[in-house]
């Protein structure tokens, strides 16, 4: 945030402010199913639609696991009052 204040050298001025976090939207779909971690964080057990979420704008780690499968991590950043969607297939190498 940035305010501009003219103040006179006998003045005093007082600026408040509230400042929301700032967020963005995740869809996350794993192929051909599994569970979703989401930094660290279970999201979704055994999921194989998508799970949508609000995050903190920002980087985050998406994490897809399938007990036969195994587990595929990567990354991601979320922009703020963006949708961002995600297809983790496990079956890629």
């Amino acid at each position: 945030m940035t305010r501009r204040v003219d103040v006179s050298a006998t003045d005093t001025a007082t600026v408040t402010a509230t400042l929301k976090r700032r967020t963005g939207h995740l869809r996350v779909l794993v192929r051909p199913w599994g569970s979703i971690y989401i930094d660290d964080q279970r999201r979704a057990e055994n999921s194989d639609v998508w799970y949508d979420t609000t995050l903190p704008a920002g980087p985050h780690t998406i994490t897809a696991h399938h007990p036969a499968l195994g587990e595929k991590s990567r990354p991601v950043t979320v922009a703020p009052q963006d949708t961002q969607s995600v297809v983790v297939d496990l079956r890629e190498q």
